[in-house]
């Protein structure tokens, strides 16, 4: 039996065996962090682009799963400004921890960064969706292509989609399709209205075509 105090060297990994785990445990609690910044981003961008279009979110139902995705894809079309946001989401707590940890300071600037970082993700968020809507609005819209026939008025239009939820077509800027002799009246003519809600037990001919 001994009670020799522990050498120098044995001192040193035991320090850097719990300084790694510290690392890593940090890491883990900023994934799930970042998770959830994702998803506000995600929502921030979707409810704000189909509000453009005078949709509420909640009539589409996303999934979480929906949210999430889109909360990643807006870091490439039209959040770049999101980058340096997570980068200092997850590179300025751990740099504080290492040199504030146990002081009053560590908390205050890991609550600065946070709830900075909400508004920002939001604030970002919620401008690439309208930027995003407001191209699909135009000329330039990147949103498929749709023909069908209308049962009532065996009539041919055409339109860009939206979205398709429960049965129902969210089509924008429905037109007829010239050339066409109206056999009964056409139930769009001189509508003023930019997005028109289909059931799809009412359309025949559905055609999409994505946009490349």
């Amino acid at each position: 039996m001994s009670d020799a105090p522990p050498t120098p060297r044995q001192v040193s990994k035991s320090s850097a065996e719990g300084s790694e785990g510290g690392l890593a445990s940090a890491v883990s609690k900023l994934l799930v962090l970042y998770a959830i910044y994702v998803f506000i981003s995600g929502w921030s961008f979707l409810d704000y682009y189909f509000r453009y279009y005078g949709v509420d979110t909640r009539w589409l139902d996303f999934s979480i799963y929906d949210v999430l995705i889109k909360g990643f894809t807006v870091l490439f079309t039209g959040g770049w400004l999101l980058w340096p946001v997570y980068l200092i989401l997850i590179a300025g707590p751990l740099i504080a921890e290492r040199k504030l940890k146990n002081q009053i300071w560590f908390v205050l600037t890991i609550t600065v960064l946070l709830m900075g970082g909400l508004w920002l993700v939001y604030t970002i968020s919620r401008r690439a969706g309208e930027e995003k809507a407001r191209l699909d609005k135009g000329n330039e819209s990147t949103l498929p292509a749709i023909t069908f026939t209308y049962k009532a008025s065996r009539l041919q239009y055409h339109g860009k989609l939206l979205a398709f939820r429960a049965g129902t077509y969210f089509v924008h800027g429905v037109e007829l399709i010239p050339g066409q002799h109206a056999i009964t009246a056409d139930p769009f003519e001189g509508s003023a209205l930019e997005l028109s809600l289909l059931r799809a037990e009412d359309l025949t001919d559905v055609m999409i075509i994505e946009h490349k």
